[in-house]
């Protein structure tokens, strides 16, 4: 029995490490550029998350990832909605 206990927490370190490899390698590639930073758009109970990839032209080109949170809220009386953004992330990242 000891034995597989062993076997599968040996198992699921090497899930974990592997997983916390991809990770750190889509975010240096994402950042230098080689892969395209993934656009964004999910709605869950009012908050709505909005992330992608933004271009200033300029000498020479700026490259930015930008995610916005939006809270919606709805008022009861005149039922009419509100949406509020606030920018929570921007993340500059290589140039050519």
């Amino acid at each position: 029995m000891q034995k597989v206990i062993r076997i599968g927490s040996s198992v699921a370190a090497i899930v974990l490490l592997i997983l916390t490899l991809a990770c750190g390698a889509s975010a240096v590639a994402v950042h230098q550029r080689i892969v395209s930073p993934p656009r964004l758009n999910v709605e869950l109970a009012g908050y709505r998350v909005v992330a992608s990839p933004l271009t200033i032209r300029s000498k020479p080109p700026k490259y930015f990832y930008s995610v916005w949170l939006f809270v919606t809220t709805y008022h009861p009386v005149s039922k009419l909605r509100t949406e509020k953004g606030e920018q929570i992330m921007l993340l500059q990242l290589q140039g050519n």
